[in-house]
């Protein structure tokens, strides 16, 4: 898994997720996944995401885990608590929309594997000049 509950020591107290999972760890699992699939669906345009989100430990991306637990965070209590969701959850959640957005439009580079094509992928560019005569 991309991240864990340990992760989440610097997106919230300790305390104050256990009150959300209730010695559960399933909603938190589900969470997780959700908030990476979100992300992959972002960055897949332009990232290799099962390299990115397959790495562990230190080779993650700081932001990538400090976004994906902000996003997971925020589905875990929308689950539980729709109508009551804290207001610095949606803030950040928003945030992490917002970075992805820019990433995704190539706006920040986060310095993140590209997606490698081979010699079938896309060419851009201009191969010979056009001659138009009347």
């Amino acid at each position: 898994m991309f991240i864990t509950e340990t992760d989440f020591s610097m997106l919230i107290k300790s305390d104050n997720l256990e009150s959300v999972i209730r010695s559960n760890p399933a909603p938190l699992e589900s969470a997780i996944n959700a908030s990476v699939s979100e992300m992959q669906s972002y960055l897949s345009t332009r990232f290799d995401v099962s390299s990115i989100f397959s790495t562990t430990g230190t080779e993650r991306h700081p932001v990538l885990v400090m976004y994906c637990g902000d996003i997971a965070l925020y589905h875990l209590h929308a689950a539980f608590a729709p109508v009551k969701i804290p207001a610095i959850r949606v803030e950040r959640y928003r945030a992490a929309i917002d970075w992805l957005k820019m990433v995704a439009r190539g706006e920040l580079n986060p310095g993140l594997p590209a997606i490698v094509t081979g010699s079938s992928g896309v060419n851009w560019g201009k191969t010979s000049d056009n001659f138009y005569s009347f």
